[in-house]
């Protein structure tokens, strides 16, 4: 009986739970051999490991999917081509839907070239503390500075 992995007790005979073996570095190791707070680091290490390259071939496989969707979808049916073939097309058509259509500046900014030189007039009438009716004056000494200039082209041109 001991040959075939039965523990022999005063009380009672039991069959051997199987070993649980842990890869480390190419070698099997023998859970029950490892120290516990060991075991628990392995075993983390092991899982953020994994998450970390399920995460990466998410973001390569279905970048505009969310992350844990697109992790979850992966780790449910990567074996499956047919699933996978159809969870690649919806990404395709999430791509050509969250394409930005419109103007904006570098800044990120909507406003336009005349929204942008009335902001610079009043912005000089209340540097220099002018009153409303000296708009002209203030547009005047704004139109003489380079970035006054740059704006009023571009103002012209509709841009």
């Amino acid at each position: 009986m001991i040959d075939e992995g039965y523990v022999i007790r005063a009380d009672s005979i039991e069959k051997k739970a199987p070993e649980e073996t842990l890869l480390v570095e190419g070698v099997e190791v023998n859970k029950a051999d490892i120290p516990a707070p060991v075991l628990k680091a392995l075993e983390e290490a092991a899982f953020v490991k994994a998450d970390t390259e399920l995460a990466k071939s998410a973001s390569e496989i279905l970048p505009h999917f969310a992350e844990d969707a697109a992790k979850t979808l992966l780790k449910s049916f990567s074996e499956d081509e047919a699933i996978m073939e159809m969870l690649k097309a919806a990404d395709a058509a999430f791509e050509a839907s969250m394409k930005e259509f419109g103007k904006s500046d570098v800044d990120g900014e909507f406003a336009s070239s005349a929204d942008k030189l009335d902001a610079l007039v009043k912005s000089y009438m209340d540097e220099n503390q002018l009153k409303k009716s000296e708009f002209a004056k203030a547009y005047a000494a704004v139109a003489k500075t380079d970035a006054g200039k740059t704006l009023i082209n571009k103002s012209y041109k509709g841009e």
